[in-house]
């Protein structure tokens, strides 16, 4: 009764447009879904031979059956059409959007089999029988090769290429919390991904370890950062090292330069808002293995901490 009613409700709505549509038209099928979870080509084919009456598809058919499905942010959208040799639109249909992309083929498949054959797998009008034919010898026949075994249902997503930009607060980079930026570009796969990472610290000022002098430092490093993703949910770990520079603001010196190196980890979340588009915060702990001092005027004035994080927010494009 449901399957009737579906049908009946999918008879309304391409009426109109299957109007030029002869039934048990044979059609060459192009398909076109390239995403993660979305199903392939045969798939397609055996939801509409299952309602057909007929072998609905053909090399030499005289008109064309175009599948697309296309991604708008984490939903999906497909479109069917029917064209003649020559080019003419004989039926057309949207399905979606919707989060499941295998049920948006299986519902274009049935449509199109409606289309295809309103009689929903009826048998064809009975045909005089045909005059008996005289017996014929056996022949031994060699025997049927093995049809070799049907591919695995499985698509794997290629990896993409993002580039990333973040606002960034350092906490432990400087003698107080500082405003940096960081950019990114890595590659990501549906679980994974991997980034080489730059980041900068303009000049801070706050008072040295020493409590004697004013200081002004500035920091600019460089990072890896492979990370693991779960949904919208990432966990990172993170191998930063840099120069950290300073001068005195208290009075005349001369830039001095040390350089660090620092590990940790990184947590944070993703938003995918859009298809190329995603905003993302997150926030870093990082530990210093060794500790270094900062001379100004060959007198110590910052010694880098042992633990230092980093909170950020920004956006990632990807392609």
């Amino acid at each position: 009764m449901r399957w009737a009613l579906v049908t009946f409700l999918l008879l309304l709505s391409t009426r109109a447009a299957a109007a030029e549509l002869p039934a048990h038209t044979r059609v060459l099928l192009d398909y076109t879904a390239r995403y993660p979870g979305c199903p392939r080509a045969r798939f397609l084919e055996d939801v509409i031979r299952a309602r057909t009456s007929y072998e609905p598809f053909a090399p030499s058919a005289d008109a064309r059956l175009v599948v697309t499905v296309a991604r708008e942010g984490r939903s999906y959208k497909g479109h069917a059409e029917v064209r003649s040799k020559a080019g003419a639109l004989l039926y057309e249909r949207d399905r979606g959007p919707g989060a499941d992309c295998q049920l948006i083929v299986e519902g274009l498949g049935f449509a199109v089999s409606v289309a295809l054959d309103p009689g929903g797998g009826e048998s064809p009008e009975p045909q005089a029988p045909s005059p008996p034919r005289a017996p014929e010898l056996p022949v031994k026949q060699a025997p049927a090769p093995v049809p070799p075994a049907p591919e695995p249902f499985e698509q794997k997503a290629p990896f993409r290429v993002r580039i990333g930009a973040s606002a960034a607060l350092g906490i432990g980079v400087a003698p107080r919390p500082a405003a940096g930026v960081a950019i990114d570009v890595g590659l990501r796969w549906p679980t994974f991904s991997v980034a080489l990472e730059g980041r900068a610290y303009p000049p801070a000022e706050g008072a040295a370890d020493t409590g004697l002098v004013q200081l002004r430092t500035w920091q600019i490093t460089g990072a890896v950062v492979p990370c693991g993703h779960w949904r919208w949910l990432f966990g990172c770990g993170v191998v930063e090292m840099g120069a950290l520079s300073g001068t005195s603001a208290a009075r005349t010196s001369e830039a001095t330069t040390l350089f660090r190196v620092a590990g940790g980890m990184r947590a944070g979340m993703e938003w995918q808002g859009w298809e190329h588009l995603a905003l993302r915060a997150s926030g870093d702990v990082l530990f210093s293995p060794w500790h270094s001092e900062l001379l100004i005027n060959n007198e110590p004035a910052r010694t880098t901490p042992v633990v230092s994080g980093a909170f950020g927010a920004g956006f990632v494009v990807s392609f």
